[in-house]
């Protein structure tokens, strides 16, 4: 596992977090506020996405990848 079970979790409730308040923000806030959470928003996603792929590459282990190609690398 890439990332640890607890650290998803507040990963998660942060992202949950970001979601209301940019809810809230583009009602009563700046755009550059709305702007900036939204850009904390891709950044927290960007987690999620990397142990998703972090914890693919485990499942294939560490075979050579290049294997297949006759090693060329």
């Amino acid at each position: 596992m890439a990332l640890s079970d607890s650290v998803m979790d507040s990963v998660k409730e942060a992202e949950s977090s970001i979601r209301n308040a940019i809810a809230f923000a583009a009602r009563n806030e700046k755009p550059i506020v709305c702007s900036t959470l939204t850009k904390i928003l891709m950044d927290i996603e960007s987690i999620s996405a990397y142990n998703n792929v972090a914890d693919k590459l485990e499942e294939l282990g560490n075979d050579d990848p290049f294997k297949n190609y006759g090693g060329l690398l």
